[in-house]
């Protein structure tokens, strides 16, 4: 995303520098043109910094866990589809859905200790008899 942010930043500094000898109605179609560019700018940083944040939390999607509990991570970058996956998310965050495999890779402590009691995540987690 580094490329593409670099891209737009050029293309602004481009077009900033036609502006100053535009006039008229080439002035204002370059004001347009800068005002999409900078909105494109700032939607991509924003998505850049979603990622990033998933990233430093890490993920790995496990099969087991069905879709959205592998979706619930992701929330924040599907707008389209993130009230059930963010709702997951905080079940997840609770403690609902310990025995999925994505609550083992974000609160791993928990998860253990909770196994320690039910023999049936003890076994999703591949912890029994430990």
């Amino acid at each position: 995303m580094g490329s593409k942010i670099k891209l737009l930043e050029s293309e602004l500094a481009e077009l900033r520098e036609q502006k100053k000898t535009a006039e008229g109605r080439e002035r204002r179609r370059l004001e347009r043109e800068i005002t999409d560019k900078e909105d494109t700018l700032d939607d991509i940083r924003e998505f850049s910094r979603r990622i990033d944040a998933v990233i430093q939390r890490g993920y790995t999607p496990h099969i087991d866990d069905g879709v959205l509990i592998n979706m619930a991570p992701l929330w924040e970058l599907i707008p389209s589809w993130k009230a059930e996956p963010k709702k997951c998310w905080e079940r997840l965050e609770r403690g609902d859905y310990d025995w999925s495999h994505q609550a083992m890779d974000h609160w791993p402590e928990r998860v253990l200790e909770k196994c320690k009691t039910n023999k049936s995540y003890a076994i999703a987690h591949g912890v029994d008899g430990k």
